[in-house]
């Protein structure tokens, strides 16, 4: 009796696990061809996107919001679709999606424009203007000022344009980090300044300055640039302090030299204050100027024609620019530094191209301006100089260095460069380098005399450079 028990319990168990694999085939067939199903209906979708099709595509990718990036795409072809209603003039129709999808992209651009379609021409323009002062104010300045450029005779549309343009060119030419002679300084990313080194000159007297997107320091003086277009400066040069501010604003870019200061204007202008021994600060009648640069004892300025300025003690730099005048012809931004009479780095000026290669003129003396491995140097998306060195940033977050390396000061040192690759922007000075993270948070090495290092390395919350 026992024995017929166990036998059907032995042949309840088998079919119990024969149902059970039964089962677990028909689910992984059905999982396997569900997601052949979703692969084909994406592939659809996404053929039907292309041909602009959007409702259908919609339609589709509605099924299968779950699979990839459905939801993305689902946003994607409405917006489109929206501005297909758009260009055909079915205002309503593109108004309610462009409502709907709220934030995304610049679909308050196309209500805003929408209003000025369907309303008395009055009524839209003040909509219009109404909504580009919003969107100013909120610091959404690109979308600001493709409103205000729509209505640029209505009201100070022209006016707000101009400040749209030139907070533009603040934001590409800021300097978040900086290294000098005796000191290294940083901007917080609450506009505030974070200083190290010596303050014999009281070139680190900055504790008041606010609102600051922009510094720079040499040797004896500090400069600043206010979110507004002010200009700040700290130290003295010749015992005298720089007090006359009155002309220093409506700045897009700001450079320090060893005992002077430049400031480059929105109008192409230069201004310049300091020591003037080498005629460093004889700036008066430059103009179409679109980057400048100080060394210890020069001023150097790229123009819109991509000629190269140059006044105080450059050495050579001159007369290398004039021999290799071709080699510039796709450059958008400059570096400069050294140029101390008889010392080391006797002064060069690097400039990144367009395409993300450099050129360079003056002092080759350490190497500082060999750009010949053409693969280490491409991909450049910014360049700064020390005295007698050169330090790129990548398009990878990598950095690279080329020039003269004192034993045991390391500071080009392939070994701490090969461990980053999340570097958002550099500093060179007379010695020492600075990295800024893309967490906010400074890497620091080199020369430490004057404890320039100290009390910045390793600091974070620091102002990251704006897309």
């Amino acid at each position: 009796m026992n024995e017929k028990i166990s036998n059907k319990r032995i042949i309840l168990l088998c079919s119990m696990i024969v149902i059970s694999l039964i089962f677990s085939i028909v689910f992984f067939t059905y999982a396997f061809h569900q997601r052949d199903v979703y692969k084909d209906k994406y592939e659809i979708a996404i053929e039907l996107i292309n041909e602009k099709e959007y409702l259908e595509a919609i339609e589709i990718l509605n099924t299968i919001h779950d699979y990839k990036d459905s939801n993305y795409k689902i946003l994607e072809a409405k917006y489109n679709l929206a501005v297909q209603y758009y260009q055909n003039e079915y205002y309503e129709k593109a108004k309610e999606i462009f409502n709907e999808l709220g934030d995304y992209f610049d679909c308050k651009i196309y209500l805003a424009q929408i209003e000025a379609k369907i309303n008395e021409p009055d009524i839209s323009k003040e909509s219009i203007y109404q909504n580009a002062i919003s969107l100013y104010e909120e610091s959404d300045y690109q979308e600001a000022l493709d409103l205000f450029e729509t209505i640029i005779d209505y009201k100070d549309s022209n006016e707000f344009v101009l400040n749209c343009q030139a907070i533009f060119k603040r934001n590409q030419n800021n300097h978040h980090i900086s290294g000098g002679i005796r000191n290294s300084i940083v901007i917080t990313e609450n506009g505030t300044i974070k200083t190290a080194g010596k303050n014999n000159f009281r070139q680190l007297n900055v504790d008041s300055w606010k609102n600051i997107v922009s510094v720079d320091i040499y040797g004896t003086l500090t400069i600043g640039l206010q979110e507004n277009g002010v200009a700040k400066i700290a130290g003295t040069y010749n015992k005298q302090e720089i007090y006359d501010l009155e002309n220093w604003n409506n700045l897009i870019d700001i450079a320090a030299g060893e005992q002077f200061v430049v400031g480059l204007r929105f109008d192409g202008t230069v201004i310049a204050d300091g020591h003037n021994g080498d005629g460093q600060i004889n700036i008066a009648d430059w103009n179409s100027v679109i980057d400048i640069d100080a060394g210890a004892r020069f001023t150097v300025a790229l123009t819109e024609d991509k000629q190269l300025l140059f006044t105080g003690y450059c050495n050579n730099q001159i007369k290398d620019f004039e021999d290799h005048k071709d080699e510039w012809e796709n450059v958008i931004s400059i570096s400069a530094s050294g140029g101390e009479k008889g010392g080391i780095g006797k002064g060069h000026t690097v400039g990144l191209t367009s395409d993300g290669t450099l050129v360079a003129v003056g002092d080759n003396t350490y190497g500082q301006c060999d750009f010949s491995d053409t693969e280490k140097w491409s991909g450049i998306i910014k360049v700064a100089t020390g005295d007698w060195y050169t330090v790129g940033l990548k398009s990878d977050g990598t950095v690279v260095m080329t020039g003269e390396n004192f034993e045991n000061y390391k500071y080009i040192d392939e070994g701490i460069l090969d461990q980053y690759d999340n570097i958002v922007d550099i500093a060179a000075g007379y010695g020492q380098t600075l990295l800024l993270t893309s967490d906010g948070e400074i890497i620091c090495f080199g020369l430490n005399d004057d404890g320039k290092r100290d009390g910045i390395n390793g600091c974070k919350g620091i102002m990251l450079p704006k897309d």
